[in-house]
């Protein structure tokens, strides 16, 4: 995917290639293929190689190279004559930085590589508009027959639900019932009391994700409840309305904050962010981002 836009920007700046773990995000994106300790080599010109060692096992279309401890990535690197090469510090250990350091002058690309993803193609907005499908498939389910005692109950029915339409949940399912929906990312397992029920959950479908939060009641649900999720809504509402192409999300996120005045305080976390292999990633929907909204560039809210 977008192999040639990557090898321009890698001769613009006068690199002589790229080299990606697999342990980043960006290995799949460009190879398609989750595999184990290997590394994808893109040269500023020419076909890249997927180097793996004698265990692994790769026949897509890149070049096959097989590493072993004597002639290590470092060799490779040395016998193609790399002498400047692009990484992503956000995914490279300190052990892989220093052993290159030392064959090669290193420049990040991490700009490079999130440019290049950020545009989804129609094949990948495709496969995230499925797992959001799925991801609602299972939350009506959970909804339409709810007779849970206990928050991880609740998790586990997301989870098998995943496993059932063949996918894999995309994070550990959040559910949050009374006030623990109040603690971002929580984790616990309380017994599933009266009042609001929180439900983050979302499915990795052929490698790109969903990310569906729903709120619900369970039992009853007081006034001051109904009221606050009212103006909880209202405001999400607003948000949504505000996304029009080239708008900065800084921008939208200050609208919303204003609007819920004295209970903006409770607005812990960001607006929303990015959808595609990974479950965070860029567009960034905070007042703390420089990013906007752009087309074919999918986000939550």
């Amino acid at each position: 995917m977008k192999l040639k836009q990557l090898q321009k920007q890698l001769r613009s700046r006068k690199l002589d290639a790229c080299l990606i773990y697999s342990n980043d995000p960006n290995f799949y994106y460009l190879v398609q293929e989750r595999i184990d300790d290997a590394v994808l080599y893109i040269p500023a010109h020419g076909k890249p190689s997927v180097c793996i060692n004698r265990l692994g096992d790769y026949k897509g279309a890149f070049r096959k190279r097989t590493i072993t401890k004597e002639k290590g990535i470092t060799w490779l690197l040395n016998k193609l004559g790399c002498k400047t090469l692009g990484i992503n510090e956000a995914t490279l250990s300190v052990k892989q930085y220093k052993v290159l350091k030392k064959f090669c002058k290193l420049r990040t690309v991490n700009s490079e590589l999130t440019a290049l993803r950020l545009e989804k193609t129609p094949l990948e907005l495709g496969y995230i508009r499925e797992a959001c499908k799925i991801s609602c498939k299972i939350i009506k389910k959970l909804f339409d027959s709810f007779d849970f005692k206990t928050e991880a109950q609740v998790r586990q029915f997301l989870k098998i639900g995943a496993i059932r339409e063949h996918c894999e949940p995309a994070f550990e399912p959040v559910v949050a019932s009374a006030s623990n929906a109040a603690i971002p990312h929580y984790a616990g397992d309380s017994r599933i009391k009266r009042g609001l029920l929180l439900v983050d959950f979302g499915v990795w479908y052929k490698g790109y994700c969903s990310d569906i939060t729903r709120m619900a009641y369970y039992k009853e649900i007081t006034n001051k409840e109904r009221q606050t999720y009212s103006r909880f809504l209202a405001a999400q509402e607003h948000a949504i309305s505000l996304c029009k192409e080239g708008v900065r999300f800084a921008d939208i996120e200050k609208a919303v904050r204003k609007m819920l005045g004295k209970d903006a305080r409770y607005f812990s976390h960001g607006l929303g962010h990015g959808l595609g292999i990974e479950i965070h990633e860029a567009p960034w929907a905070s007042v703390k981002s420089d990013d906007r909204t752009g087309e074919n560039s999918p986000f939550t809210i």
